[in-house]
């Protein structure tokens, strides 16, 4: 099976979002203007959600099947890798500060595990806004990079063969932002039923393109298999079989 964080996703996300636009349009099958755009603005909420926790739990989950790996060791860590934890085990005040009462304490032996859970944790604990880049603070970008070789922003667009995705993924959170904040999107970002199922559509095949980067790069750097690449999964990316070559 995909990851669990996928399997939700697809369960729940994905299900309740094409029914809230069946909804919408069979209260719109009849002739005169249509109504209830309620219901493709609370598509969009929702759906942007659904995201946002496929992306925060997939981390998890991912770190997850790192540490729990019995074999590896912190050597066995990219040089990437290890140099982050190190990093953050470092107290902006060392100087004032007990070494052993520090995560510099942690990392020999098994101590990497817990500060690497940690790490992640507490990037996640006020990531709020899941696009690809930001200006400023947190974004997706910097999430993968945590745990991750690859350039997350090329691959998504190489497995679903879809050049604009990650941008045009940014540009739907954008909208939800304006229906939170204005109970409507902006004139030039209003949207139909059918271009709600797009935007479904790009993001699923995202969550599966961010599966299949995660449990190939670590079939290929640590020899783990965190889930299975089901049938469900590589239809949805025409660029499955391509290998990165940052990963070749």
């Amino acid at each position: 099976m995909p990851s669990n964080s996928f399997r939700v996703f697809n369960r729940y996300t994905f299900t309740e979002v094409n029914s809230l636009t069946e909804i919408f349009r069979e209260r719109n099958a009849g002739r005169g203007p249509n109504t209830d755009y309620g219901l493709l603005h609370g598509g969009l909420i929702l759906l942007v959600s659904g995201w946002e926790t496929y992306c925060e739990d997939v981390s998890k989950e991912a770190v997850k099947k790192i540490t729990e790996a019995e074999n590896l060791t912190f050597d066995d860590l990219s040089q990437k890798i290890r140099r982050q934890l190190i990093r953050h085990s470092y107290p902006p005040n060392i100087d004032k500060v007990d070494p052993l009462e520090t995560g510099l304490a942690k990392l020999p032996g098994e101590g990497w595990r817990g500060l690497f859970v940690e790490m992640i944790e507490e990037y996640l604990s006020d990531f709020n806004t899941p696009k690809f880049t930001k200006p400023q603070g947190k974004n997706l970008q910097k999430l993968f990079k945590l745990y991750l070789e690859g350039n997350v922003m090329t691959h998504v667009p190489s497995l679903t063969r879809t050049e604009n995705i990650t941008e045009e993924i940014d540009r739907i959170i954008s909208v939800r932002g304006d229906i939170a904040h204005r109970g409507k999107p902006l004139n030039e970002d209003r949207f139909y039923a059918d271009d709600l199922i797009c935007y479904l559509e790009h993001v699923r095949n995202a969550c599966a393109a961010i599966d299949s980067i995660i449990w190939r790069e670590f079939r290929t750097l640590y020899g783990i298999t965190p889930w299975r690449m089901t049938q469900t999964i590589q239809r949805l990316l025409p660029g499955f079989n391509i290998v990165p070559e940052d990963l070749a």
